[in-house]
């Protein structure tokens, strides 16, 4: 696979990638179910059964989450996590610590 491991990108843009994602899903899953398509609709529909499929959408997501392995460093930090204010720049370098993989790998937990 492409190696991630040492890009960075806002990690606003990566929850706003997967927060598009699971909304195109949504609503191609709402459109799927509505009433009064057309019959091009309707047949368009029965021969791509696979388009935007729960269990596809899933395994974009649970992917995401292995690759990364954030649920395990998630799972391994310290519970006693140190909760004091974080000065603008100080959250700025957490932020850029995150590579974009493991950001992905979280904002798919969600």
């Amino acid at each position: 696979g492409a190696q991630t491991s040492n890009l960075y990108l806002p990690l606003e843009w990566l929850n706003d990638m997967i927060d598009e994602f699971l909304y195109q899903w949504s609503e191609f899953a709402s459109y799927k179910h509505q009433r009064g398509k057309d019959a091009m609709e309707v047949e368009l529909l029965r021969e791509n059964p696979n388009v935007w499929k729960v269990q596809t959408v899933l395994g974009y997501l649970t992917s995401f989450v292995e690759r990364s392995q954030i649920a395990r460093e998630l799972t391994s930090t310290n519970k006693t996590t140190d909760v004091s204010p974080v000065s603008p720049s100080q959250k700025q370098q957490q932020q850029q610590q995150y590579s974009i993989l493991k950001a992905m790998g979280a904002f798919s937990l969600v």
